[in-house]
């Protein structure tokens, strides 16, 4: 038998240890060495979008918010005009409904807003069983103003005179402009008739007197006229046909006063003596609103 010349060499059995893979797992390849760079391990581990997927959903995300965010803004733009075209016309509506009832020159009450409030003054009182007076307040003399002054003049006039009247009473009263240099006032709640009568000579003290209007002296008196709710009337419109009645019997009994006095001053300076003899030859006669003929 031939001498073997090479000794087979003895292989062991075990197999060599598998290098841990970075996961836990066996490596499947023992002579690759881990990969230590984090930046390059992160770059394994992304997914791999071949096809481009994953960046135009990404895209079509972001173009969605901002086409949201566009038309929120411009949601809240248009709510703002809004807005502000509700309040202008708001503000519209007041100063209509403050121009209908409401008298352009001097800022009272007009007749419109004061029938108004003549009859739910009527209704209240009827409800509650109280009184209400109603005056009548005509300014002499102011024909005379007008023609003398101007009518710019005159309007001037109008508006000192219903700042007056209108500080001559409560907040819950009444004053307004019935037309031309006419005024009409309503008193609520009145409780003698004692009260009126104070109330209208009250106002007749702050009417009657002299006025500087642009450097002009104007000196006019008022005449009033007084109704009572219910005495002189249930109705809004008798009650102001009695006001309107009373004022010009108290015009024509003032005018009437004031003649009298003048040709008794008159008579004064010619009979010193006082006999009177004047007066035995002048006739006084007036028309029906008491003016001299």
């Amino acid at each position: 038998m031939p001498q073997q010349l090479f000794k087979p060499t003895s292989r062991s059995t075990q197999r060599p240890a598998q290098t841990p893979h970075v996961d836990g797992h066996a490596d499947a390849h023992p002579d690759r060495q881990p990969d230590r760079h984090p930046d390059r391990m992160a770059s394994h581990q992304a997914p791999c979008f071949a096809d481009g997927h994953g960046s135009s959903e990404g895209s079509g995300l972001e173009l969605q918010l901002r086409q949201l965010g566009r038309e929120h803004e411009q949601l809240r733009l248009d709510n703002e005009q809004l807005a502000r075209a509700l309040a202008e016309s708001d503000a519209r509506c007041s100063e209509a409904q403050r121009l209908a009832h409401h008298d352009g020159l001097t800022g009272l009450p007009n007749r419109m807003l004061l029938l108004q409030r003549l009859q739910d003054g009527i209704a209240e009182c009827f409800a509650r069983q109280r009184r209400m007076a109603l005056m009548f307040i005509d300014l002499d003399g102011f024909k005379v103003v007008n023609d003398h002054f101007g009518h710019a003049t005159g309007d001037k006039l109008l508006t000192v005179v219903a700042k007056r009247l209108a500080a001559s009473v409560r907040s819950d009263d009444v004053a307004c402009r019935y037309g031309g240099d006419e005024f009409v006032v309503m008193l609520n709640n009145i409780g003698e008739s004692a009260a009126a009568v104070s109330v209208a000579e009250q106002i007749r003290s702050r009417i009657d007197g002299r006025y500087w209007i642009e450097g002009q002296e104007i000196q006019i008196s008022a005449s009033i006229g007084l109704a009572l709710y219910p005495a002189d009337g249930e109705q809004w419109d008798a009650l102001l046909s009695c006001a309107d009645a009373s004022m010009y019997r108290n015009k024509r009994e003032r005018r009437e006063r004031w003649h009298r006095d003048s040709l008794a001053a008159v008579d004064a300076q010619l009979h010193p003596q006082g006999d009177g003899a004047g007066l035995r030859y002048v006739r006084y006669q007036t028309d029906a609103d008491g003016v001299p003929t």
